[in-house]
């Protein structure tokens, strides 16, 4: 028996082993932003619309850009995460923008992933264009939103700064999705976030029957008939996509085979010489670290890099999937349901609760502190309670 039993120990290592080389020789999931890319994040839908609109769309390495010949006008380039740029490619966009691109930036003051559930699996959030000075999007009545960010535009001081989809028609709303600047004999667009022209939320709502917003047609009015190159969301070195070190994802491929090869080895030497010595002995397990904590570490980050605004809807979101998890609350059910659901664990109503995870973002650091401490009480309130024995 003790043959038979070592005989399948070392088929099923042989088999994880084949399955981690064959995983890592893929490659892994599909790279977010994407032309080719089906996947929820990818753009491979918004690329068939350009195609379809008389458009050539192709993706190129950040390091390409000095590469790029002929005239800049009639060309288009799409910067899914401008955050990661530096300086020097920065500029020379801008030069291509003033030659006559077409230069569109996203995530410029930091990027925020979404996992592909959070984009398949949340409805549909109609942003209003409000005020807009965009002709480009005349005819164009509303972007899908998903916890997008805003581009803040202060109209006392950049009068030069078109701007559309604030769900306002106040003029002094400084929130809005698209803005617009136009130098030299081109343009530079700026997005509250890459997602708005992902696969999912092109028609977020399809399952459903739900009609499409206009996310594809703003790509159209936008890109149409022109050259479009869509740079590669590739984060820097010493990177991973959410900002963090990521050493184990900066590995080259010989390395990571190597690691895995070792690992398994080190797997068949220690069930080998391992002996069960007597019956297992329960010991308590470490203190689990707090949620909050981490959301507040998270809100720090983005803090330091100027954006409250930013941190506080990373700080709420964060909560808001700790909760709904905890609570057993769906989030398609929407943000009324999970405030339900919170009022009903602690001493709070609804409108209290929907307006702490829900409401309006603090537009200072202390603001932003005083929310980190709202949160952090709300969350022990909810969860760190301990049921009587």
């Amino acid at each position: 028996m003790k043959g038979r039993g070592a005989l399948w120990a070392g088929l099923v290592a042989l088999v994880g082993l084949a399955v981690a080389v064959l995983w890592l020789s893929s490659g892994g999931s599909p790279q977010p932003f994407d032309p080719s890319s089906s996947s929820p994040d990818g753009y491979r839908a918004m690329a068939l619309l350009l195609e379809g609109a008389g458009s050539r769309v192709d993706s190129i390495a950040s390091d390409e850009l000095d590469a790029l010949q002929g005239d800049p006008a009639g060309r288009s380039l799409v910067v899914p995460v401008a955050d990661w740029l530096d300086p020097a490619q920065l500029e020379r966009l801008e030069q291509m923008a003033v030659e006559g691109a077409t230069v569109v930036l996203a995530a410029e003051d930091g990027f925020v992933p979404l996992s592909n559930r959070d984009l398949t699996r949340t409805p549909a959030q109609p942003v209003g264009r409000g005020y807009c000075t965009i002709e480009e999007f005349d005819g164009l009545e509303a972007l899908d939103d998903i916890w997008f960010g805003v581009i803040n535009t202060y109209p006392e001081t950049s009068e030069d700064v078109e701007r559309c989809f604030t769900d306002t028609s106040d003029l002094q709303s400084l929130g809005a999705l698209v803005t617009l600047r136009r130098v030299g004999a081109g343009r530079i667009v700026s997005l509250g976030s890459p997602y708005l022209w992902a696969n999912a939320r092109l028609q977020p709502d399809k399952e459903q029957g739900g009609e499409p917003l206009d996310n594809g047609p703003m790509a159209v009015a936008l890109l149409g008939g022109s050259r479009v190159s869509v740079l590669d969301a590739v984060p820097p070195p010493g990177t991973s996509p959410d900002g963090t070190s990521n050493p184990i994802a900066l590995l080259p491929f010989n390395v990571k085979l190597a690691l895995v090869q070792l690992g398994a080895a080190f797997v068949l030497y220690a069930w080998w010489r391992g002996r069960r010595l007597g019956q297992p002995v329960t010991e308590e397990l470490p203190v689990e670290v707090a949620g909050s904590e981490l959301v507040e570490a998270v809100g720090g980050m983005l803090r330091r890099h100027g954006s409250t605004s930013q941190a506080a809807i990373v700080l709420r979101e964060r909560e808001c999937r700790e909760l709904a998890s905890r609570l057993g609350v769906p989030r398609e059910a929407g943000s009324a349901a999970l405030a339900a659901a919170v009022a009903s664990r602690c001493g709070r109503t609804p409108a209290e609760v929907h307006e702490l995870l829900f409401g309006a973002q603090p537009e200072s650091a202390e603001g932003l502190m005083g929310l980190c401490a709202r949160l952090d009480e709300l969350h022990s309130e909810v969860l760190d309670v301990q049921p009587a024995p």
